[in-house]
């Protein structure tokens, strides 16, 4: 892709993950759009404390309110959090859940346009009663970070102690009920020859969802389970290339970054029937997916036995994200920055201020 001048105004990416956890998807998605960005040559901060151009947020706390309460510019957040995507991640959402709602809600009215990353995402913003603009705007992937090589392979699976023969499953994600810990392990009992891989931790303490009951899963895992803790993006990618099959039974997602990269590293994907999944893969054909243990097993244990069937699912997974290369939805985001600076009609700062008190 040619890189077009930089005529645009400067565009300040904003995440209060920056400063604090990280190793989500959240995270991820925030600085692989920078890094595109910056790629093509746009003037792109991080955290910056300008008050002029585009100001972009990715987080939902409240110095990102704050930010855009006195920012001058264009307001455009992402809508990677929705209050489904809280349920089962942090302790407590029945008893705060209502009143995050509404704060979720007023928090995406202030900005000008809100850019949801799924169609899902974007019917659960809606259903809010959001009155701001909402449009669908997929995650960019910095795809160079998980293409394979054969060499790549080989070392990854050495220094896992990955046998020839062996059948490695892998699985990225937080440790909290949502993403489907419990679901994994049972695959795995069923299926002792297999090799199972979790990378993730329990990011927010003690404010994740079901901790003790995680712990407690996982030091009662049987033994062709690993349990390999929180690693760095390099990592993740090295685990993708050791591994045979990528398995996310995830019960909620926005988006689902953690598949999106696997595809992109060549790996057949079992994954839970969930329409966020056909979605942003545009069918269900790209992946194979079952609403339970008894469905995922008998995925698995297909690919685990036809080699074919393995090369032609990674082939159907890694034409699906193609569309998420990092650079196309970057300019696409670029575009849509000039398309409503030129169409929004500010609102004062005084007057954001007054809503959001009102509530």
């Amino acid at each position: 892709m040619t890189t077009r001048p930089t005529e645009s105004a400067r565009i300040n990416h904003y995440s209060e993950s920056v400063h604090s956890v990280q190793g989500h998807g959240v995270h991820t998605a925030f600085t692989d759009l920078v890094a595109a960005q910056r790629r093509l040559g746009h003037h792109v901060g991080v955290n910056e404390d300008w008050r002029d151009g585009v100001l972009h947020v990715h987080t939902v706390g409240p110095s990102s309110l704050g930010r855009m309460l006195r920012h001058r510019g264009l307001r455009v957040v992402s809508a990677h959090v929705t209050p489904g995507s809280l349920r089962g991640s942090l302790n407590g959402v029945r008893l705060y859940g209502g009143v995050f709602t509404a704060y979720l809600r007023k928090l995406y009215d202030v900005a000008d346009v809100v850019i949801a990353v799924s169609d899902a995402a974007a019917a659960e913003v809606r259903d809010m009663g959001v009155s701001t603009p909402v449009v669908v705007v997929p995650n960019a992937v910095v795809t160079q970070t998980f293409r394979p090589t054969a060499e790549g392979r080989a070392s990854a699976r050495a220094d896992l102690g990955l046998a020839a023969d062996d059948f490695a499953v892998l699985s990225v994600g937080q440790l909290q009920p949502r993403k489907g810990v419990e679901e994994f392990v049972e695959c795995a009992r069923r299926m002792p020859d297999v090799r199972f891989i979790w990378l993730g931790d329990c990011l927010f303490g003690a404010l994740s969802d079901g901790r003790a009951r995680m712990r407690r899963v996982v030091a009662e895992a049987p033994p062709n389970v690993l349990f390999a803790g929180q690693k760095t993006r390099e990592e993740v990618a090295r685990h993708c290339w050791a591994s045979d099959a990528f398995f996310f039974p995830s019960r909620h997602e926005t988006f689902g970054m953690a598949p999106v990269e696997a595809a992109f590293a060549g790996l057949p994907l079992v994954m839970r029937d969930l329409p966020v999944f056909t979605g942003v893969f545009g069918s269900d054909q790209a992946f194979l997916g079952a609403p339970d243990v008894d469905g995922f097993v008998a995925h698995l244990a297909a690919l685990r036995d036809d080699p074919a069937l393995r090369r032609s699912a990674a082939r159907r997974a890694e034409a699906a994200v193609g569309r998420y290369a990092g650079e196309a939805i970057a300019e696409r985001m670029v575009d849509l920055y000039d398309h409503w600076t030129a169409h929004t009609s500010r609102r004062p700062v005084r007057v954001l201020l007054r809503e959001a008190v009102r509530g």
